[in-house]
């Protein structure tokens, strides 16, 4: 995502992960404009934003917190990070899922649990299910849900 918003003239863009490796072959691929990016190597519920985003995308990270305290954690992280008005982005297992990933443990999602896990500080603007094909050609099911930060009145 981070190279097709480079070439859309998209600035101020950071991509967090935690592992340094991922970090180096994104750099790589993206070569010389990847100078403009910031890169954090962190992980997400360690993350102290310095500043505020426009757009948090999470591309199929947040299945992996199992533990209440670590969504709560994320949520809270989530409504601090993102300005008002900004966006959330979320690409999770659904309920037709898989229940594991990459021999890890994962949470299912349907679009009403995870929009009342956001509902105090954000709305849901758009859902969709989306079935993914693994490099190994088996099927995924995804939920895709964006949520705009409420504005406070």
């Amino acid at each position: 995502m981070v190279d097709f918003l480079l070439e859309k003239g998209f600035t101020q863009l950071s991509v967090l992960d935690i592992s340094s490796g991922a970090l180096q072959r994104a750099k790589h691929r993206i070569g010389v404009r990847s100078d403009e990016v910031c890169w954090i190597e962190s992980d997400v519920l360690a993350f102290n934003p310095s500043e505020g985003y426009k757009l948090w995308h999470d591309r199929a990270a947040f299945h992996f917190l199992t533990d209440p305290q670590e969504v709560h954690r994320y949520v809270q992280l989530a409504t601090k990070a993102i300005l008002p008005g900004g966006y959330l982005l979320i690409a999770t297992f659904s309920k037709k899922g898989p229940l594991r990933c990459s021999g890890i443990d994962i949470t299912q999602y349907d679009e009403r649990e995870l929009s009342l896990l956001f509902e105090t500080d954000f709305e849901l603007v758009r859902s969709s299910y989306i079935d993914h094909t693994t490099p190994f050609g088996t099927m995924q099911n995804f939920l895709f849900c964006i949520f705009m930060k409420k504005i406070a009145a």
